[in-house]
């Protein structure tokens, strides 16, 4: 199994706008070769998708913490295809 986490998103979000391209080209291009590695494997978990990077502020909760992020991961490994929204409650 693959699982994709990719990201490189500032911790001070005043600085979302200077980090956008370099996050855009790592999703774009590590997903490519995540997907080529994945011939090789019957599943694989992405972390990514339109809606997930705002551009001039964080989001309005629900937001996910990381703790529940992964929680949550874990626990898709063995669950069926499809997209699945992990958010705080």
């Amino acid at each position: 199994m693959i699982v994709s986490e990719l990201t490189d998103l500032p911790d001070d979000r005043t600085q979302l706008q200077t980090y956008r391209s370099a996050n855009d080209r790592m999703r774009r291009e590590g997903t490519r070769n995540l997907l080529a590695a994945a011939a090789t494997t019957p599943r694989f978990l992405a972390q990514s998708g339109p809606g997930t990077f705002y551009e001039s502020e964080l989001p309005e909760s629900p937001r996910v913490s990381v703790d529940e992020a992964a929680k949550t991961t874990a626990d898709l490994l063995e669950a069926e295809s499809g997209v699945v929204t992990i958010a705080d409650a």
